[in-house]
């Protein structure tokens, strides 16, 4: 039976194709791939200028976002004319950091639309009347959303509960995660309040809007991704000067942000009887730095020692971890009976890849299996956005084509030389639990605070 090698697998990273572009004053991130018609845009707002006190709100705007009535048409119209003439429109705010920079911070209200490109035009006015026209003061339609956002968190905790840690880890150590988590359990906490005192918030809310939405919503330093083959260019181009011309160019101070970067290390209880077990760090900033051997080590305590010793012997559903190139690393359970005893498995986790040794042939199907996601196929539209990511991130192909050397060349010896850093942040001993009440008092020694996960 053939057996791939090493040597099989490509030695050069993928070049995702990249052109940044002036488009009349927007910065344009373009890549030239062919899409079938389809054009696939993501537009990028600063967020620079919101300030701290107005970022839950802003939350809510993303959820909002063509979810209301404007001025010429209701919210149920605009759903159908979205369906019509465009394959989608949505909304996200995404705290980006350089890669290396632990502490850097750049969020970016995102605003993600694909359309054939002879809808173009109407995606435009699509976009502008959103913006623009949107009407916040009924209170009808604003109650239900706020109902439906709380409903639909408190559904998906469970499913989401390993995401949940994760982020409130991040949020332990990095400004990036602090921004995020606003959005996160705390966001919970804010509509909760929201509907509780519906009238004196809904006022409130449409005050933060009137200061946010041309905060947010301007022409200065916006960049627009352009996923759509070179022919289309030129079209694309005149549209996207078009809405920028309907968009403020007012400048606003940027705002400052005061977070407080501490390791609470909580104990968030539900009414489950699993729970979802985390320990993490920030590499770089304990002296480390980011290497494509760390892909290997995720497999590696995926399949081999988190599998044996968390989902085996400790009847956890899975584990996983990873490793960014920010710094912020997380190992973590998930569907776990178990609390402390997991806990012991990740701080020991350093013994395992200390001693780490395995035949040739072995070592060579874990960098196989690293490579089969390093090498996952993208469709056009995730090869241009992963594109502007990096760009966003400052990662370049020499350091995507480093850390696949590093890869492609890893030894056993090379994770050995690991384990100092995982001993240094295990050692941190920063770590978040979402489980049941009953497990979680069982060990309150073990955490800083012990709150309810989603309070009622």
């Amino acid at each position: 039976i053939p057996i791939l090698a090493r040597s099989d697998i490509r030695a050069d990273a993928e070049r995702l194709p990249l052109d940044v572009r002036d488009c009349a004053g927007t910065k344009v991130l373009y890549s030239d791939l062919e899409t079938n018609g389809i054009v696939y845009l993501n537009f990028y707002f600063p967020m620079a200028a919101v300030a701290q006190e107005d970022l839950p709100y802003a939350y809510l705007l993303a959820e909002m976002f063509g979810a209301v009535d404007t001025a010429r048409h209701s919210y149920a119209e605009l759903a159908m004319l979205r369906s019509l003439y465009t394959g989608g429109i949505g909304a996200d705010i995404v705290a980006y950091t350089r890669a290396g920079e632990p502490d850097s911070l750049a969020p970016r209200f995102k605003l993600r639309a694909k359309v054939l490109k002879e809808n173009l035009p109407r995606l435009s006015d699509l976009l502008a009347e959103i913006i623009m026209e949107s009407d916040f003061s009924g209170a009808k339609r604003i109650r239900e959303i706020v109902d439906e956002e709380k409903t639909g968190m408190e559904l998906s905790l469970q499913r989401a509960a390993n995401q949940v840690v994760a982020a409130r880890i991040a949020g332990y150590l990095m400004p990036s995660g602090c921004y995020t988590e606003v959005g996160g359990l705390p966001f919970h906490d804010f509509l909760r309040a929201f509907k509780d005192d519906f009238a004196a918030r809904h006022e409130e809310m449409q005050e933060a809007f009137a200061r946010i939405l041309p905060q947010i919503f301007n022409a200065n330093a916006l960049m627009v991704s352009v996923t759509a083959p070179a022919a289309d260019y030129d079209e694309v181009a005149a549209q996207l000067t078009a809405f920028r011309q309907k968009l403020s160019s007012e400048t606003f101070p940027a705002a400052s942000y005061t977070w407080e970067i501490a390791a609470r290390n909580e104990g968030l209880m539900t009414q489950s009887r699993v729970q979802y077990v985390a320990k993490g760090a920030n590499f770089i900033k304990l002296g480390y730095e980011y290497t494509g051997v760390l892909r290997v080590l995720e497999t590696l305590l995926r399949y081999d020692y988190f599998w044996t010793r968390i989902r085996v012997q400790g009847g956890a559903y899975g584990a996983m971890t990873q490793f960014n190139r920010n710094g912020f690393m997380i190992f973590s359970s998930y569907r776990d009976p178990n609390l402390a005893e997991t806990l012991t498995v990740l701080d020991e986790t350093a013994d395992y890849v200390r001693s780490f040794d395995v035949s040739d042939r072995e070592m060579d199907k874990f960098i196989i299996g690293t490579m089969s996601s390093v090498d996952a196929p993208l469709t056009p539209q995730m090869k241009g956005d992963i594109a502007a990511t990096f760009y966003l991130r400052g990662i370049t192909w020499e350091d995507r084509q480093k850390a696949r050397a590093e890869i492609l060349t890893a030894r056993q010896e090379d994770v050995r030389a690991l384990a100092p850093m995982i001993e240094a942040a295990m050692r941190e001993n920063v770590r978040c639990v979402l489980g049941g009440e009953e497990k979680i008092r069982a060990n309150e020694a073990l955490f800083g605070a012990i709150r309810p996960a989603l309070r009622t």
